[in-house]
């Protein structure tokens, strides 16, 4: 009875996202050039549902995005918003944290029922808060996805299409 009771909270932990708590993201901007851009991708990203704030930054071309606890954060909108409010994603990188993190032999972890998958050499999962930097046409700018175009193609022949999302991932 105790094993199953165990077993029961640990499956409610990892669906609840209770091992990790995405907390935010930069997000870097091509294009951004004045506050009425801004404000057009600011009002964008508000609309999603997992938003807290929205801090834009013109001088840096970005934006830092804080998100609401315990609610599940979906990145790839977060990208689709930049680009349907007209502009391109130069990089994103989200900052975690994660209590008792269970890594998925060393190539990442999962949260909330995503697959977020490490690209490069084998690196350990940090102890508590880190940062991650997505790879992806959708997360990087041409330029640079074209330097982890070969290594993205070798990860997704590893991966299994089970999950909510699969995000490629590096510390």
């Amino acid at each position: 009875m105790k094993g199953c009771l165990i077993t029961l909270f640990l499956s409610f932990c990892l669906v609840s996202g209770g091992f990790a708590q995405l907390q935010s993201v930069e997000v870097g901007i091509d294009g951004l050039t004045c506050s009425l851009c801004a404000r057009g991708v600011e009002k964008s990203i508000q609309k999603l549902s997992f938003i807290e704030e929205v801090k834009m930054d013109l001088a840096g071309t970005k934006m830092n995005v804080r998100f609401l606890d315990r609610e599940k954060v979906d990145v790839h909108l977060i990208a689709k918003s930049v680009e349907d409010a007209g502009f391109s994603v130069r990089y994103l990188t989200a900052t975690l944290l994660g209590k008792e993190l269970l890594p998925l032999a060393s190539k990442g972890f999962l949260y909330e029922n995503d697959l977020y998958h490490m690209i490069g050499p084998d690196q350990l999962l940090p102890p508590g808060s880190f940062s991650v930097r997505f790879i992806g046409k959708a997360y990087q700018s041409k330029k640079e996805f074209k330097k982890w175009k070969t290594s993205l193609e070798d990860a997704m022949a590893e991966v299994s299409p089970l999950y909510s999302h699969i995000y490629f991932i590096t510390l």
